[in-house]
């Protein structure tokens, strides 16, 4: 699973990724042309690493950020 949201704060395009890995999950966020913030969460399972990312997507989905496409499988 990958996914992005975007959001548009204080005049900026700020942006929140999501990636599952096995039973890790991969988190980017920042702003569109600036720094860029990782963290890595590793948990016991895939499917509580699937869970974890659902959890998340909501959270931020209810923040108002909205699901974008990514523009190519490698991102």
């Amino acid at each position: 699973m990958k996914r992005r949201l975007e959001i548009v704060e204080d005049g900026e395009q700020r942006f929140w990724q999501v990636h599952v890995d096995d039973t890790s999950v991969h988190l980017r966020w920042g702003v569109d042309g600036g720094r860029v913030s990782r963290l890595t969460k590793e948990l016991p399972s895939s499917g509580k690493a699937n869970a974890e990312a659902r959890r998340l997507i909501r959270q931020h989905k209810n923040r108002g950020y909205q699901e974008v496409e990514l523009d190519s499988p490698s991102e």
